[in-house]
């Protein structure tokens, strides 16, 4: 832990991927992967400074090197606790997977792909949800990290993280924004896309009113509005949080186009733009 963030876990060994300045944050240089946490991670000089260092063994000089004077030894010492240190990888920062120089602000994103593994979600005219949810959102996360935003998924492949895993990562996260992503069913005669916020959250209204009216200007369906809920994962993350039912699975043709990878791709350039219109929204801190 650095703070209040989870950087690794124990006993892990974590890659230095490479040392590239940060857009925004230049001297966040130094990128980390996490495998067990499946994270990249952001280091700075200061975030070596500040920490302890590991210990390093005592080094016993031996044959010629022991004339060497005392202070060698402290410098090879104190090298090697900073080596150990970039090794590990602990940060202040969730890396950006974007471009640096990129025209986007640098803002966390996090993005939560509904249902996964054994929770297919709804199973209607041949589409699993749980499948077209994790497209639209690695689609989502490509766009938005063009655009320059920092993008974190709550899963990246079939698996099921349960919904208060799901509000750790995004609290972890330090996110701007939380966006579910799912798809509707039921009843059968019904189609359209919908938008569901924390009924407490005007921040969390706005977003998903930016969301609904990006997805369906880039879809074309029609239009049911933005609904305030409890739903959980709405209801339990700390930044404003917005889940999209893009179509409805139960209907045969909004089924038909949600197997198109092109109309996933629509889906995805709406969340990204509602999301940097939402972002662009809100007022810069002084």
């Amino acid at each position: 832990m650095v703070g209040d963030r989870l950087a690794f876990a124990r006993g892990e060994s974590v890659v230095v991927e490479r040392a590239v300045p940060n857009a925004e944050r230049p001297q966040f240089r130094y990128v980390t992967y996490s495998p067990r946490l499946n994270l990249r991670f952001q280091l700075s000089d200061a975030e070596i400074r500040r920490l302890e260092p590991a210990p390093v063994p005592a080094v016993r000089p031996v044959g010629a090197a022991r004339g060497l004077p005392k202070g060698f030894w402290i410098a090879v010492a104190s090298a090697a606790s900073a080596l150990v240190l970039v090794t590990a990888g602990v940060v202040a920062w969730i890396a950006t997977r974007g471009t640096p120089g990129s025209p986007g602000t640098g803002e966390v994103v996090c993005i939560d792909p509904g249902h996964g593994a054994r929770d297919t979600g709804a199973l209607e005219n041949g589409v699993a949800e749980k499948d077209v949810n994790l497209d639209i959102a690695l689609r989502a996360r490509r766009l938005l990290e063009e655009k320059g935003y920092r993008v974190v998924l709550t899963r990246d492949s079939d698996t099921n993280p349960s919904l208060a895993e799901r509000c750790a990562i995004a609290n972890g996260s330090g996110a701007s924004v939380f966006v579910s992503i799912h798809n509707n069913a039921r009843p059968p005669d019904v189609r359209g896309t919908t938008t569901y916020h924390f009924r407490d959250s005007t921040d969390g209204r706005l977003l998903a009113v930016y969301l609904q009216q990006e997805v369906v200007r880039s879809i074309e369906r029609p239009d049911r509005g933005t609904r305030g809920s409890r739903l959980y994962v709405v209801a339990n993350v700390s930044m404003p949080a917005a889940l999209l039912e893009a179509v409805f699975l139960t209907d045969p043709d909004e089924a038909a186009l949600i197997k198109d990878p092109d109309f996933r791709e629509r889906v995805a350039e709406g969340v990204a733009a509602g999301v940097e219109a939402y972002l662009k929204s809100v007022p810069e801190p002084e």
